[in-house]
């Protein structure tokens, strides 16, 4: 990470290693919170102020890469500084696994992307990275949700048109079992249902015709 100070300083400066170390860290652990464990220098160079540096932290997860991205841009646009020989200074560029982004490329999405893949790891086959207020993440890409929609609707049709059948298969049943029933009675009481149901006409039509006034 370069930082642009104008003063000369030594690189053997263990107080000036200890003072950068000490606000990094600050920054870096007030994005990460109890995930940041520690952070190492490596070393420092001159041509502005140079810091090579490694982080520690627990569960490498999406999360913590995202939070050190964001630690990453806000040193790299102003919104985080370090004050260092008498300088309050924000960082030019940064290196992350090979890639660099610099403060003039932050408004671009594919190196704000590229850096937080470098941290994370490619986003999964179904999804890509999407940088807003240069603040990136994984995202399902448009097709796999529009796949998803049409899925659910085929379940809930293919539901609906099972359900249907279940029903009519139940109806017809019962319908069947109950024509068997019918032709297992005796003669007899065929006979008698007969009568009876024509009886039960009679009594309807006479109850009918004594309900309707008379002219």
């Amino acid at each position: 990470m370069i930082f642009p100070v104008k003063s000369n300083f030594s690189v053997s400066d263990s107080k000036l290693k200890d003072d950068v170390k000490y606000q990094l860290m600050t920054i870096y652990k007030g994005y990460m919170g109890e995930t940041f464990k520690d952070l190492v220098i490596n070393r420092i160079s001159a041509g502005s102020l140079v810091v090579d540096f490694d982080l520690i932290y627990d569960n490498d997860t999406p999360a913590a890469s995202k939070d050190i991205a964001e630690a990453n841009i806000a040193l790299l646009s102003g919104g985080s500084n370090i004050e260092v020989l008498n300088e309050t200074v924000s960082a030019t560029s940064l290196k992350v696994n090979g890639v660099i982004v610099t403060n003039t490329t932050l408004s671009d999405h594919k190196s704000v992307c590229n850096m937080y893949e470098a941290l994370n790891g490619m986003c999964p086959s179904n999804q890509h990275c999407i940088a807003v207020d240069s603040q990136p993440s994984c995202v399902f890409n448009e097709v796999d949700k529009n796949n998803g929609l049409a899925r659910v609707i085929v379940m809930v049709v293919v539901a609906i048109v099972a359900l249907t059948i279940i029903v009519l298969i139940t109806l017809l049943v019962i319908r069947k079992i109950r024509r068997m029933e019918n032709r297992n009675l005796p003669d007899e009481e065929k006979k008698f249902t007969r009568r009876n149901n024509r009886y039960l006409s009679q009594i309807t039509m006479k109850s009918l015709s004594q309900s309707c006034p008379r002219p």
